[in-house]
């Protein structure tokens, strides 16, 4: 009889302080000094003196790092026990998370710390600048700092099966939550609706939410069975035709099921009056989940309104999109050729249902004002691939 029961526990802390720092490429096109001094030839004197522009305010836009960012830290730990039922059956489950500091933060540094209403009309540019916090700077220009922050808890169950009577699998659940400030510093980390920085820079606290690449449940189950049919098996084990063609073939699978990743609506404009376009989310309404939504309208895009003269109340990452689902198949049989060697044959399945999965809304289709908000128009994934393998191993 089995009966084993075993805790594991770890703790772990990542700090990248003693990695090579950010820095720009630098190119050397040539280390030889030039032959001949150079010079300036100014074609009409007429032009001088040049005209010296004035001192302020002045124009700065692009991207730039904060010169004192330091980079990330993450605390990780890890607490499983571990229960074999049997000889071959191991169960477990666990709590995995992490606590992570130091991350990528950006938004418009020169854009007005507040919205930029009296409480009666919306103020001119000339007195939004009072609000900047740098009026002498005009344009936007996006700033990243060091001071954001996130989450990562979980909980992990799985259940194994070791190799034995031909058959082993592994099925695997994963329950958890990934909050954090800001997903990244471009609308590829942030995802869709995201943009390249938040809404309030000046407000972390109102900027926390489920991280973009939050996916709160995953299931998994793989396996290899070898089919108990041919030499040494079960069935048609003493050799002639049949087991010449249906005995020591071997099926595969791969399985993953798993919830949809958010998204963020927004406004098209600078509703908030603050310096900056499509960075405003909406006023959340009404509930944005439909019950049977569809490619052609995922959400309820009347839950939200258009915010005047403020930021939005809707929260990041506030809608979700399609879950996932997917399965292949793996059909292989060895066939001995002589004492030392051995042919392969595979046939395979990918995504063998042919199931679509659909995409998130593309970032013009997540602007609660266009025409066709909420609307689907991509897949993730692939559509069914089918191929057959020859393969000598010797």
């Amino acid at each position: 009889m089995w009966d084993a029961l075993v805790n594991r526990g770890q703790y772990s802390q990542h700090e990248f302080e003693r990695g090579w720092p950010l820095s720009p490429g630098i190119s050397i096109s040539e280390l030889n000094r030039p032959g001949q001094d150079p010079n300036t030839r100014i074609e009409q004197l007429s032009n001088l003196p040049f005209a010296v522009p004035p001192a302020s305010p002045w124009t700065l836009g692009g991207f730039f790092n904060d010169p004192d960012r330091k980079d990330p830290y993450s605390h990780q730990f890890h607490v499983e026990v571990q229960r074999e039922i049997t000889r071959n059956l191991l169960t477990s489950v666990a709590y995995v998370g992490s606590r992570n500091g130091r991350l990528e933060y950006a938004g418009c540094a020169t854009c007005a710390t507040r919205p930029a209403y009296d409480g009666t009309r919306r103020l001119t540019p000339a007195e939004r600048d009072q609000l900047r916090p740098y009026p002498y700077i005009t344009g936007g220009f996006t700033y990243e700092q060091d001071n954001g922050f996130g989450s990562y808890d979980a909980l992990q169950v799985k259940v194994q099966h070791r190799f034995a009577h031909g058959i082993a699998t592994v099925l695997s659940y994963t329950w958890s939550k990934t909050i954090d400030t800001s997903s990244g510093i471009a609308l590829a980390e942030n995802g869709i609706g995201g943009g390249a920085g938040v809404q309030d820079f000046f407000n972390i606290d109102s900027n926390k939410s489920v991280a973009s690449y939050d996916i709160p449940h995953i299931l998994t189950w793989a396996g290899v069975w070898e089919l108990p049919a041919g030499e040494g098996k079960k069935w048609l084990s003493k050799g002639g035709v049949a087991a010449a063609i249906l005995g020591n073939w071997q099926l595969n699978w791969n399985s993953l099921i798993r919830s949809g990743a958010p998204f963020t609506p927004f406004v098209s404009g600078d509703p908030a009056n603050v310096g900056v376009n499509n960075r405003t989310r909406p006023n959340l309404v009404g509930n944005p989940v439909l019950d049977n939504p569809t490619v052609k309208k995922w959400f309820n895009v009347t839950a939200f309104t258009v915010p005047v003269n403020t930021f939005g109340d809707a929260g990041r990452n506030i809608v979700r999109g399609p879950g996932f689902w997917n399965v292949d198949l793996g059909l292989q049989r060895n066939i001995k050729v002589g004492s030392a060697r051995s042919l392969q044959l595979r046939f395979d399945a990918y995504n063998v249902f042919n199931h679509i999965n659909n995409d998130l809304p593309t970032n013009n289709f997540v602007n609660i004002q266009d025409a066709r908000a909420g609307e689907i128009t991509g897949i993730t994934g692939y559509t069914r691939t089918m191929q057959v393998g020859l393969r000598m191993v010797f």
